[in-house]
């Protein structure tokens, strides 16, 4: 049996993503394929434009075997603590051969190459890199003028720019993680098929025989410029939204239409809720606010600042835009806040390991052997019920897995207070079987 794992958001499920399942299949000669998928929140920071149910539905009726729900803390972490969390996860399933996901070159020698250099970083690397942080320099650019300064003229040209497209630098923290957790998972990677990372939803080249592909980030940003603020239904009349439906596959289509999304400010209110807490009992807000992830000092210090100059979620990363900051590393910091996830706590989970358990989205009814291999080889509980899960989890996997709930019951709180209907909670939410 030979088994392929993916690490994907699916935010949403477009041809693009059906083309590399289809891929990996045929690259890895693979009986079955297996999807760590982001849940309700994902990496960029803020809630997925649907919830992971429906996201794991497409990625299912498309071909995917099974989808196992990355954690929470670590979905909407770094590239590097996201692509940490989806190897240790495949890994300790305990029957992955291959890690398949995309890049901009196409080819996994200089990924593993660069990714050898990274995680043997040198103290003249690590000097460089703060000298340019402290310059206020993001951490991308940073890291792209370090490997510039010193690989640039050694020959390694194109290391740096190996971390300057979006799906290399998370072709390169899958390999960095491959080879820092002694996993014997291959890496392999294909070329990115048509928009890049953030294009627009113009069409582009694709491979023969295959539907031209947009970049999931034009598809949400053309499907929120599309949604009317009075009426949902509005939206199925008009002519650009079928027009959008040629980047989802035929398979998949019918949830799509079905599905309403949420924005970062269907949240603005839980988040300047959980700020306001901060000052309930008069503590210094800043204190308490770089407790979070991904919020610095400094970011504690202007959120303080303005903690009464309220504004709504996108309000709230303008704000505490700086050259310093990405709105991408802004948005996770905010996201950390409405999670309520602290740096403790994100230090605990990664030194056990990252992936204390594997939460069962949804399964093909044909994967069912698979299922039952996982039952021997796996190394951390598979997780088929929260309610049998919270009865028996160890205390860490435990505190982490009751994060992931807190996360999913707060996204069906913003879905209920934007469109007036009650979504199923976690324990009433039956696993998928297709």
């Amino acid at each position: 049996m030979k088994v392929t794992g993916i690490v994907a958001e699916y935010n949403p499920f477009h041809t693009g993503h059906l083309y590399h399942l289809n891929q990996a299949r045929k690259l890895t000669g693979a009986d079955f394929i297996v999807v760590a998928m982001s849940g309700d929140f994902v990496q960029r920071g803020g809630p997925a434009i649907f919830d992971k149910y429906t996201r794991a539905e497409m990625a299912l009726a498309c071909g995917a075997d099974l989808v196992l729900e990355l954690p929470s803390p670590f979905a909407v972490s770094s590239a590097e603590d996201f692509a940490s969390c989806g190897v240790a996860l495949l890994d300790r399933l305990g029957t992955i051969d291959f890690l398949c996901f995309g890049s901009e070159c196409g080819d996994c020698i200089p990924l593993l190459s660069a990714a050898k250099l990274l995680v043997d970083e040198t103290d003249e690397y690590a000097q460089i890199l703060q000298d340019e942080l402290k310059k206020g320099a993001t951490f991308p650019a940073a890291r792209q003028t370090a490997l510039e300064q010193l690989y640039g003229e050694s020959g390694d040209s194109s290391l740096a720019a190996l971390v300057s497209s979006p799906n290399n630098i998370l072709g390169l923290e899958y390999c960095k993680a491959i080879i820092r957790q002694d996993s014997s998972i291959l890496p392999v990677t294909l070329r990115r098929q048509g928009a890049g990372y953030h294009d627009d939803l113009s069409v582009h080249g694709s491979p023969e025989g295959q539907p031209a592909h947009a970049s999931a980030s034009g598809i949400r940003n053309t499907l929120r410029q599309l949604s009317p603020s009075s009426s949902f239904v509005q939206l199925f009349d008009s002519r650009a939204y079928h027009t959008l439906l040629q980047y989802i596959p035929e398979e998949a289509r019918e949830l799509f239409s079905q599905s309403k999304p949420l924005w970062p400010d269907d949240f603005s209110s839980i988040l300047n809720s959980f700020l306001l807490s901060s000052l309930k009992n008069g503590d210094p807000a800043a204190a308490a606010l770089s407790q979070y992830g991904d919020i610095s000092s400094d970011m504690a210090l202007r959120l303080e600042r303005l903690l009464l100059e309220f504004a709504g979620w996108e309000g709230r990363a303008a704000q505490l835009k700086t050259k310093q900051y990405t709105y991408t590393r802004i948005n996770r910091g905010l996201t950390h806040l409405l999670l309520g996830l602290k740096k403790s706590e994100m230090a605990l989970w990664k030194k056990k390991g990252y992936a204390l358990y594997a939460r069962i989205l949804g399964f093909q009814k044909s994967a069912s052997p698979l299922l039952s291999v996982l039952e021997y080889t796996s190394r951390i509980p598979l997780v088929y019920s929260p309610a049998a899960a919270v009865k028996s989890l160890e205390p860490d996997a435990l505190s982490m897995f009751r994060q992931d709930l807190y996360a999913s019951h707060l996204y069906q709180c913003a879905y209920q207070q934007k469109y007036g209907e009650s979504p199923k909670n976690e324990f009433t939410r039956k696993m998928l079987a297709l």
